[in-house]
């Protein structure tokens, strides 16, 4: 009986404790902190994004004139990832086909844009009119936009053959084990 009450007490104390650290959170400070935070995150990811565009500019002016030298020029002169030139070139594609687009849905941050800058123009219609979209995590924006994504590598004829024969192993591995 006597630790059921000194359980209680304990019990109490820790309430009191979390209901203090509650007003903590909810102070005025804290929650202009939080709007001030909010606020500064907004215009970074809006610079972000303008920069990753006029990235993507040039990269496309350096293809046209680098030609078979693009991608030496990438890894040797820029140390850039293809992976991070393609994001960057696929936004400024975007920035010049629909500048609409980049400046009404700045606020989704440069990652979201990425994949909407890689997406068909109809699917990208289609999820831009997705309410919650600005307030998604990216894990949840991810298993939404997959299936709209455009497929990013070429199916080769070799792919197509090894496919073929993998097919055809399988028929006889089945024909001769039955």
């Amino acid at each position: 009986m006597a630790r059921t009450g000194k359980a209680k007490a304990i019990l109490a104390k820790a309430r009191a404790v979390r209901d203090d650290e509650k007003s903590v959170l909810d102070s005025r400070e804290a929650v202009t902190l939080a709007a001030r935070f909010k606020q500064v995150r907004e215009e970074g990811a809006e610079q972000l994004v303008d920069l990753a565009a006029a990235l993507g500019a040039i990269l496309h002016e350096a293809r046209v004139h680098l030609r078979g030298q693009y991608h030496r020029w990438l890894d040797e002169r820029l140390g850039l990832d293809r992976g991070t030139a393609r994001n960057y070139s696929a936004l400024a594609a975007l920035a010049r086909e629909s500048p609409a687009i980049i400046t009404r849905h700045k606020r989704l941050g440069v990652t979201k844009l990425y994949t909407l800058a890689r997406m068909a123009p109809a699917s990208r219609h289609q999820l831009l009119r997705e309410p919650r979209l600005a307030d998604m995590g990216d894990r949840e924006f991810r298993a939404l936009t997959s299936p709209l994504l455009l497929r990013t590598r070429k199916v080769t004829g070799n792919m197509r053959g090894h496919g073929l024969r993998m097919k055809v192993r399988a028929m006889y591995e089945a024909l001769t084990a039955g």
